[in-house]
């Protein structure tokens, strides 16, 4: 290990489920500095793995991310090259990663409240605990009917910096709380395509005490989150600030977004690939660039790929198959 530009609380080790473990106490930014680990294999010579540091100011890892072996199994023959790593995903102003907090429409009670805002990262839309974050108050005790300023700061300086706010709204009337309405979105389903999907204003229905609210005036859509790739997209409904009928607060509705945007000669797609091979006796198996739009599609993920009538001169033929978010083939020539 080399560490002379870093000091550690605690020491890089390998626990016995395979973990690269450290923490790092204080060095200055973008210092750097190395860990080498040497992983010992029953079929193969030793195995040297080095991870490069570099000390950077206040960009923390996204939650759920790590650096991790894409695969860890090795079959026996497999080139060591076979063992490549995930990196780690940071949260970077370049990708958009602020945080950002929910207005919040809470129903009046006897006693004063501490309502905590849903926080989230704003582009990814995952949320975060709260309890990472300290809130306060204007006016200071949350308790009679009105509107609140809640001021959140983060309580590790470490891995975020700033404040931000979000409104507190009291009501009596639990009728006008958003929170407590009937969310519909037709459809329900779409199929992935690669870019957003905004379902229409007038594919979403929200009942409250009996009655459609109405887009615009009553509510608008404040946040779309995951909705890009196939799963579950989430629809963030607020109220129009000074609505007529005193609406507050927000809710959510959600809607699926299935795998298969169809591969095709077109629409968007584009196939590069050697069409002039030389004889080959196993068969000729030119390599093939698929993309969508400016996105490099990943063979084994996004696609697969057969071959025929390529071990004969003349004109053979590349089956791609859609897997994972597409579907359908298409056969080139």
């Amino acid at each position: 290990m080399d560490d002379s530009d870093q000091l550690y609380d605690v020491a890089p080790s390998v626990t016995e489920a395979g973990v690269l473990s450290y923490t790092v106490k204080s060095g200055a930014v973008n210092s750097t500095g190395t860990i080498t680990v040497v992983a010992e294999t029953q079929n193969y010579n030793d195995v040297t793995f080095t991870v490069n540091l570099q000390l950077v100011d206040l960009i923390p890892v996204k939650p759920k991310t790590a650096v991790t072996l894409r695969s860890s199994t090795l079959t026996y023959g497999q080139p060591l090259s076979t063992l490549t790593f995930n990196n780690t995903v940071f949260v970077t102003d370049d990708a958009d990663e602020t945080v950002v907090a929910a207005d919040l429409g809470v129903a009046k009670t006897k006693k004063a409240q501490t309502p905590v805002p849903s926080i989230r990262f704003a582009a990814s839309g995952t949320k975060l605990d709260a309890s990472l974050f300290a809130v306060s108050y204007a006016p200071a005790e949350v308790k009679e009917e009105g509107t609140y300023t809640a001021t959140i700061t983060p309580k590790d300086t470490r891995n975020f910096t700033g404040s931000m706010t979000a409104t507190i709204t009291v009501t009596a009337d639990k009728k006008v709380m958003l929170s407590k309405a009937k969310v519909t979105i037709s459809p329900k389903t779409f199929t992935y395509t690669g870019k957003e999907i905004v379902p229409a204003p007038t594919g979403i229905k929200v009942k409250l005490n009996g009655k459609t609210l109405a887009y615009g005036k009553d509510y608008e859509i404040s946040e779309l989150l995951h909705n890009v790739n196939p799963g579950t997209a989430t629809v963030v409904l607020t109220a129009v600030e000074e609505n007529e009928a005193g609406y507050v607060g927000s809710i959510t509705g959600s809607f699926q977004i299935k795998k298969g945007r169809a591969l095709s000669l077109g629409n968007g797609f584009s196939y590069v690939y050697n069409k002039s091979m030389p004889y080959v006796a196993s068969g000729a198996k030119p390599v093939v660039t698929v993309k969508d739009g400016d996105t490099v599609l990943e063979k084994g993920k996004d696609y697969t790929i057969s071959y025929s009538n390529n071990k004969a001169a003349g004109t053979g033929r590349i089956t791609v198959k859609g897997t994972g978010k597409y579907s359908s083939s298409v056969k080139l020539d």
